[in-house]
């Protein structure tokens, strides 16, 4: 009992230094040189982490033999054989799936998986690898028949959906493209009819303005303030930004003039959606508010997530709040941890759907439009990212898309092209478009490159509540760098973790 303990402990510390690695990874800045040496580290502790994973399944193995032999000794001298072993730290997240208490998955159908799911009549999936971009995509987003992205590359590009080839782009910022945005030709009556007018937002403090059609610069407002996010008010034709500093402010958008400005958090705003009037936000220091325009000219708060409780009444763990989307009547966000929320804000109450079947894992993207909510996921022990169909009416999951080698996703956006046709595209180190079709439209020409889509049963069930893994993970930092391999070929290792993998 005491080796297991001390094999999950590590699990927990070489998952959380991943966790720290990735955040690293998605820092708009250069790194230093002691950063840069971490996550250089990163595949060492990876592999560190899969022998510790390899080494608890042997242990919880063995104490299992260990149990059965005993109740076998019991039942030989007359006695009851029914008992349950206190040593097993598995919870089952549905059917036959079970992992221990650190999400650690132990047995082979841990993930319960089938081609085909039961309530979608989408079942396969191709991909096309999109290039051009030089690294990592920040933004994306359909509009008819083009693909936007926008890259810490300092470039916007544009894509046609018909081949999937680059047809423009957009250079002029300095620093990471953080967010876009498109207004059709109704917000000026001088704008070409067929046009769409692209909004940019930049860690280069300015705001710019492009002609879809034309690639062409119209207009670059400086703002003072690195931009993360950026939204847009039709009914007083003035944008509203959000800021690296936790700002949120109006501007004119005819004459860049600034009409407000306001501070509601501490760290940097993570999610910007506008509907009529009111505007939704959220931040990394874990803060989701409410604002109401008034007079076009002001925000007011009328929500501020400080209290926020579980049906069941337990409190909800602040965490970086990765992304946010305002369904018809709640607000779904992602953060590090294995759920997505569902926040009735008027009641302050909170729901969870299951995103991942690990605790130790991060939602970083979801989108709401139509019959559909597309969210991904991210499988920390592996390195690899995946996006979860649920349906946005009942919020029953539908399927996963999954081709086993996708990096972390962190944008995503689709589009439904017919009844059994969408297209998913989702950005991070790489840029990938999936087509999404039924079963009779796979020839035989394309059958090698389709994917059927997976059914993870453990994703239909209730979420398990993770809020018991704290997210401090400064109490687990270390000073070294190495891993040791002979921990794993000792028989009497039972010493702490930086005796065999020295992380930094």
């Amino acid at each position: 009992m005491m080796a297991q303990r001390n094999t999950e402990g590590l699990i927990r510390k070489f998952r959380k230094k991943l966790r720290q690695i990735e955040n690293l990874e998605r820092l708009n800045r250069y790194l230093t040189e002691e950063e840069i040496i971490k996550v250089d580290s990163k595949s060492d502790i990876r592999a560190c982490l899969h022998k510790a994973l390899k080494k608890l399944q042997q242990e919880q193995e063995a104490i299992l033999e260990d149990e059965d032999d005993r109740n076998s000794r019991i039942s030989d001298v007359g006695y009851s054989t029914e008992y349950q072993s206190p040593v097993s730290s598995k919870v089952t997240l549905g059917g036959d799936e079970t992992v221990d208490s650190e999400g650690t998955k132990t047995s082979g159908d841990a993930v319960k998986k089938t081609k085909k799911s039961p309530a979608f009549s989408m079942s396969n999936c191709s991909f096309t690898l999109l290039e051009g971009h030089s690294d990592l995509i920040t933004s994306v987003l359909i509009l008819d028949d083009k693909i936007l992205t926008s890259s810490r590359d300092t470039t916007v590009k544009c894509w046609s959906i018909n081949d999937l080839k680059e047809t423009h782009s957009f250079g002029g910022h300095t620093e990471t493209v953080t967010c876009l945005l498109t207004l059709g030709p109704t917000f000026d009556a001088h704008f070409a009819a067929n046009d769409y007018l692209i909004v940019s937002g930049s860690l280069d403090c300015t705001v710019k303005f492009w002609s879809l059609n034309t690639g062409q610069q119209l207009k670059s407002i400086y703002t003072y303030n690195a931009i993360t996010k950026v939204g847009f008010f039709p009914r007083s034709n003035c944008l509203i930004t959000g800021s690296d500093g936790g700002k949120l402010e109006l501007w004119r958008l005819v004459s860049g003039e600034e009409i407000f400005s306001c501070c509601p958090y501490e760290d940097s705003v993570t999610g910007l959606v506008v509907q009529d009037d009111v505007v939704y936000s959220c931040s990394a220091d874990g803060l989701i508010q409410v604002h109401m325009i008034q007079d076009g000219i002001l925000l007011t708060c009328v929500f501020v997530s400080e209290f926020l409780k579980t049906e069941a009444g337990r409190p909800v763990n602040f965490r970086h709040v990765r992304c946010l989307e305002v369904g018809a009547n709640s607000i779904l966000y992602g953060d590090d941890s294995s759920n997505i929320k569902v926040l009735d804000w008027k009641r302050g109450a909170v729901t969870k759907l299951a995103n991942h079947v690990s605790y130790f894992s991060s939602t970083d993207a979801i989108r709401c439009h139509g019959d559909f909510i597309l969210a991904s996921g991210y499988d920390l022990d592996e390195g690899l990212g995946f996006v979860n169909v649920r349906s946005s009416q009942t919020l029953n999951y539908l399927a996963t898309i999954d081709d086993n080698n996708t990096e972390r996703i962190i944008c995503l956006d689709f589009s439904v092209l017919s009844e059994n046709s969408m297209l998913v595209v989702t950005g991070g180190m790489e840029l990938k478009a999936w087509r999404l079709f039924s079963a009779d439209k796979i020839s035989k020409s394309n059958q090698e490159d389709v994917y059927p889509l997976e059914y993870r049963r453990g994703l239909s069930e209730k979420a398990e509540d993770s809020d018991v893994d704290s997210t401090d993970e400064a109490d687990d930092d270390s000073d070294d760098d190495s891993c040791d391999d002979s921990y794993y070929d000792s028989d009497d290792a039972q010493t702490g973790w930086n005796s065999w993998c020295n992380i930094v």
